[in-house]
């Protein structure tokens, strides 16, 4: 276990007992669980590459109330500390692949900045997004392909795409309508692509509290 909580005696009691502590009760078990809490934040930031960009204590304290919210439900019962552990690190890796989605959509709102300037998140989290894209926005989605991906400029996509656009004016508004589905797909949202005339042919945690 990344935490070594070893130095922590009855803490699976005290986890259980957390929903009728009194507040200093409380206070004092998470003064106590902080270490542990903020190497198994280290460990997952690590995990995910993202040393020198996320913090561990920062990450500690954004999961600070969900975590406060898990141990003061009414059907919270935690076996052992292993599984608080594991359902804080599942937690915490949550949090981080959403923090690394919503960066890598700012940055992908920049329509100046090209693929060979794109940080690993984001080149790496439109693998599966252009994918899914693609198949509802083939005509977008080879413009975007020829401007961030290749370099070209909107006169040379105009060439070369000369069967799809005539004006620059469609193939901007091509390039924002697929940049934002990509931020929504980045985004883990459902909702439907919007439809084209050109374009026919294209927190519950595992691990968490069990019932007692």
């Amino acid at each position: 276990m990344p935490a070594r909580s070893d130095d922590l005696p009855g803490l699976t009691v005290r986890l259980n007992a957390y929903r009728a502590a009194p507040p200093t009760e409380r206070a004092r078990l998470w003064e106590d669980l902080f270490p542990a809490l903020k190497r198994l934040a280290r460990s997952r930031i690590s995990a995910a590459g993202l040393q020198g960009r996320e913090q561990p204590t920062e990450l500690v304290i954004a999961k600070y109330e969900e975590l406060d919210r898990a141990l003061g439900r009414t059907d919270a019962s935690w076996e052992n500390r292993a599984r608080f552990f594991s359902y804080v690190a599942l937690s915490m890796r949550r949090h981080l692949v959403a923090q690394a989605k919503k960066k890598a959509g700012e940055e992908l709102l920049d329509e100046n900045r090209t693929a060979d300037a794109w940080s690993p998140t984001l080149v790496l989290a439109l693998e599966q997004a252009l994918d899914v894209v693609r198949e509802e926005l083939p005509r977008h989605t080879m413009a975007f392909m020829l401007r961030y991906y290749l370099g070209h400029s909107h006169d040379e996509i105009m060439e070369i795409m000369s069967d799809s656009y005539q004006t620059k004016a469609l193939l901007a508004s091509d390039l924002t309508v697929v940049r934002r589905t990509l931020i929504r797909q980045l985004d883990g949202e459902a909702t439907a692509l919007p439809a084209t005339r050109s374009d026919a042919a294209v927190p519950h945690l595992s691990g968490g509290p069990a019932s007692g």
